[in-house]
């Protein structure tokens, strides 16, 4: 379970992905814990295709697409509570897992430059890194970085603030 939870986490780059996914386990936890899941799946009264609509129903709750799409693939006894159960705790575990680090960039990128970003910042931090993004037009150029209590403004508004200081200091003292 743990290896197939990490399999579905590894697409993840945006932190929005991981909000979803925490809002469908605790959702599906909840359900799961309270035996809702096995109650449907145990009543002799109910056919297979009431089940298999329950189960639907259920699956349409998931706000994560990478969960909901493995959960559609699955047949009806992995929706048990011993199997089903297992696989979202290890799906709760590996999502702790992530750190999210936070750009403010000038401007917007595609995904692929996305991905790429949280790729050189997972290798650097040495864990799964998910990124928060804000688009801030104002920067002109460059980006802020801030993961836990660092923060690095390699911004170009921040570098021609700079410059503006250095140069009024060098006017000023002549």
């Amino acid at each position: 379970m743990n290896n197939l939870a990490k399999e579905l986490t590894s697409s993840f780059f945006r932190a929005e992905q991981l909000d979803l996914l925490h809002l469908s386990l605790i959702n599906l936890l909840d359900m799961v814990k309270d035996g809702e899941v096995d109650l449907v799946l145990d009543q002799d009264s109910k056919s297979t295709k009431q089940k298999q609509l329950f189960i639907s129903k259920l699956i349409e709750g998931v706000r994560s697409l990478e969960l909901a799409t493995f959960l559609k693939e699955q047949p009806l006894e992995f929706f048990r509570e011993k199997d089903f159960g297992s696989f979202l705790e290890a799906m709760r575990k590996e999502a702790d897992t992530f750190d999210i680090v936070r750009l403010t960039l000038a401007i917007e990128f595609k995904e692929p430059a996305l991905r790429e970003m949280a790729a050189v910042l997972t290798e650097k931090i040495g864990k799964p890194v998910v990124l928060s993004i804000k688009v801030d037009r104002s920067l002109y150029g460059g980006a802020i970085v801030q993961h836990g209590s660092y923060q690095s403004d390699f911004s170009l508004h921040t570098q021609l603030d700079i410059f503006r200081s250095r140069w009024h200091r060098a006017v000023v003292a002549q």
